[in-house]
């Protein structure tokens, strides 16, 4: 029988003893951890869409409040939704006037009727934002992006909603949008959404009967098929002079608008009735559905660092009256290219550019600004398309469609800006790519790289067959 020698007993004795040291680290590691999420909430996100961390713009808000403002949450922590607790957590650690508290409705049949008195309809694992003697009530499915025809859940919106929430409240007032009415405006259920999302007021107004309500923050014009009468045009133009917002979307039909236009014009924004194609920057297989450029603008700062297309469907051409003219400034904010030409008639057809026909670019849309110092800063948004804010457009995530339109009205509404707080997607996102990408992914898949293959393969049997 082997005897063991000294050495191989003192390497098992050093095995063992490092191990044992191994594991005692884990073991106090894991404790280190324990206590640090339990003491000091620290955790970290490690999720590829970084589903749980809050954006920079979220921080800032609950970080400068001065006003008090309480998450109440209808459901018990634990049987409350992980991912959703979880994102509440790092808004109370974010600042000290962010308080959430857990409540079982069926436990508290008070707190639920003193909601329902207030005419507040409150059920399992809603969420209401409190603060500044304002509520603001949301069901667990608001705080969730849902495909409507398959209920399927795309992406969570709940930082969206909340911050817009907590904004709000703390505030103390909300703000009015209204959409103009009587001209078979066709504004979009995604558009509407963006307001609302931002804690909106929406209302309707035929101008000529009800007029602009005073508190009205911005007016909305979404592609009326009939043009508005004399009375009406002034009438919002003295609203425009008292510092009013104007957010214009016009539809490509033939229909004139002399009135509207003629109001446009008085403000440098200049409306003509060709269609936009582009032989090479469209989307969809159709040349009218433009793939915009940006302009340096306010409006388009955001796009500097996230690169999306704007997809302007059936627009119609603008153009400048004038740079500056006493103290209205215009100035572009999104174009065709110069390879572009322009249609008098969208349905005609001979879709191929024709000698006469006008030349690219075109402006997409346009802003307009009043500032002579010393009356309210009056700002108008236009656009020549009114498919920009289809709800198809609206919600593809792979196209900026939705982040232009928050970035207008954020700049409409300059010092209440809209809030851009980008909703974290659960599902694979699919990328936005042009008509002639494509060609050239598929020019590349299908013949260049399997005939590099092939050349390869050659090579490698003519070297193996000379050895």
């Amino acid at each position: 029988m082997k005897k063991k020698t000294p050495e191989k007993s003192g390497a098992r004795r050093v095995w063992a003893a490092s191990m044992a040291l191994a594991v005692l680290l884990m073991v106090l590691a894991n404790l280190c951890a324990a206590l640090m999420t339990d003491r000091l909430g620290a955790k970290f996100d490690l999720t590829e869409n970084k589903l749980y961390a809050l954006s920079d713009t979220t921080m800032e808000i609950i970080g400068n409040l001065e006003t008090p403002v309480t998450i109440q949450v209808f459901n018990n922590r634990t049987d409350f939704l992980i991912l959703i607790r979880e994102i509440l957590d790092r808004y109370q650690r974010g600042g000290n006037m962010v308080t959430v508290r857990y409540a079982d409705p069926y436990a508290n049949p008070r707190l639920v009727q003193g909601y329902k008195d207030e005419g507040y309809e409150i059920g399992l694992n809603s969420v209401a934002v409190v603060g500044g003697g304002q509520k603001k009530v949301f069901a667990i499915t608001d705080l969730y992006d849902i495909d409507p025809s398959t209920q399927q859940v795309n992406a969570c919106i709940a930082e969206q909603v909340l911050t817009s929430a907590i904004s709000a409240v703390a505030a103390g007032h909300t703000r009015l949008v209204q959409f103009t009415d009587g001209h078979d405006e066709r504004p979009s259920a995604g558009l509407m959404e963006i307001f609302e999302s931002n804690n909106f007021e929406i209302q309707r107004t035929a101008v000529a009967i009800t007029g602009i309500d005073s508190r009205t923050d911005l007016l909305v014009i979404a592609a009326p098929t009939r043009d508005f009468e004399d009375r009406e045009t002034q009438m919002i133009g003295d609203y425009l002079l008292g510092g009013g917002r104007l957010m214009v979307f016009l539809p490509p039909a033939s229909t004139a608008f002399p009135n509207l236009t003629q109001l446009l014009r008085e403000w440098g924004i200049s409306v003509s009735d060709g269609v936009v194609r582009e032989p090479q920057l469209f989307m969809y297989s159709d040349p009218v559905n433009v793939a915009a450029t940006y302009v340096a603008h306010p409006i388009t700062e955001f796009f500097s660092k996230n690169r999306y297309y704007v997809v302007s469907p059936s627009s119609r051409a603008l153009s400048q009256e004038f740079m500056q003219m006493g103290s209205i400034a215009t100035r572009p904010v999104l174009t065709s290219s110069s390879k572009s030409y322009a249609k008098s008639e969208i349905e005609t057809g001979d879709p191929e550019k024709r000698e006469g026909d006008a030349e690219g670019p075109f402006l997409l849309a346009v802003t307009a600004e009043r500032d002579n110092g010393t009356d309210p800063v009056a700002r108008i948004f236009c656009m020549g398309s009114s498919g920009v804010y289809g709800d198809d457009l609206l919600s593809a995530r792979s196209l900026a469609n939705r982040d232009l339109l928050i970035q207008a009205a954020g700049w409409l509404a300059e010092d209440e800006p809209l809030f851009h707080i980008p909703a974290k997607n659960l599902n694979l996102s699919a990328i936005g790519i042009l008509d002639y990408q494509v060609g050239i992914l598929g020019l590349l898949l299908i013949l260049v790289v399997p005939l590099a293959v092939v050349c390869i393969g050659v090579v490698v049997y003519l070297r193996r067959r000379h050895l």
